[in-house]
């Protein structure tokens, strides 16, 4: 097979959820799984909730110690965030009670 249409798998993928509108939920759901995984059980217990609007990652925190320690390493958690996505898509981390 050859031409101008070939793409890889992962392309075919992205395009996909391109097209249907998905790569948000996609990018969302990444979000929602390394959070857990890079700031721990006890933390991802305190959230209620997480939700990406406009590039913010909005959370819903509990603990004001635990809402105090987001804020203290937020530039970190947001650049830690972007690399695991492999692109610049959360600019900023807000948290509410």
């Amino acid at each position: 097979m050859s031409g101008n249409n070939e793409k890889t798998l992962k392309q075919a993928i992205e395009d996909l959820l391109r097209t249907y509108r998905l790569d948000d939920k996609m990018r969302e759901a990444k979000v929602k799984t390394f959070w857990e995984k890079r700031l721990g059980t006890l933390i991802s217990k305190n959230t209620r909730e997480l939700k990406i609007r406009d590039g913010i990652l909005i959370a819903f925190i509990e603990s004001p110690v635990i809402r105090n320690e987001i804020l203290m390493g937020k530039s970190a958690l947001i650049d830690d965030i972007n690399k695991e996505l492999g692109e610049e898509w959360i600019r900023d981390i807000r948290i509410f009670a």
